[in-house]
């Protein structure tokens, strides 16, 4: 009995020590500063789902940063590592200044009081996953903005003189 509650202190410890979720702090920042500061100027729909697909970080290994010559292969490997342990969770208003969190249910309500169907524009975001030496982000997102209009992305950020700038897309989609 001994061993086998030792046993699950042990799994229990590993599984909290993978985990990847980094400091609000850290990801306000980034969030305020994203895109020049447009997420911070106005009030802006998110649902409140963290995205983030299971198998991105492999995706990110096997394709983006093959092609990459930005990143360290150290930067590369904490990417990859903190995509994934990312978190799975529920956006809050501790992240944001501006925004409305909702459902996605919220949405689809929305759009069904709406004459032509036409979701409100909004956001989804995966957590930004930073290097080890918090230099680089990479962050998956969706913006929804109307009929035949939205964009998806993974994108890399680099952080300059305590500031955020996008660097490039590793894939985009734009409509």
């Amino acid at each position: 009995m001994k061993k086998l509650l030792l046993l699950l202190v042990v799994v229990n410890f590993l599984g909290c020590r993978t985990a990847y979720l980094p400091d609000t702090k850290d990801v306000k920042e980034f969030f305020a500063q994203m895109d020049n500061g447009i997420l911070s100027e106005k009030k802006f729909l998110l649902i409140n789902k963290i995205t983030g697909d299971e198998g991105e970080h492999k995706h990110f290994k096997e394709y983006y940063a093959r092609q990459d010559t930005i990143l360290t292969e150290l930067e590369i490997k904490s990417i990859v590592k903190a995509m994934a342990g990312s978190h799975k969770g529920i956006w809050t208003n501790k992240y944001f200044d501006s925004a409305k969190i909702v459902s996605k249910a919220y949405i689809d309500s929305v759009t069904k009081q709406n004459q032509n169907w036409t979701p409100p524009a909004h956001y989804t975001f995966s957590l930004p996953w930073f290097s080890n030496d918090n230099k680089f982000a990479v962050l998956s997102f969706e913006h929804y903005c109307g009929r035949l209009c939205g964009e998806w992305s993974v994108g890399l950020y680099k952080k300059v003189n305590g500031r955020w700038f996008f660097v490039k897309f590793y894939d985009v989609i734009f409509s």
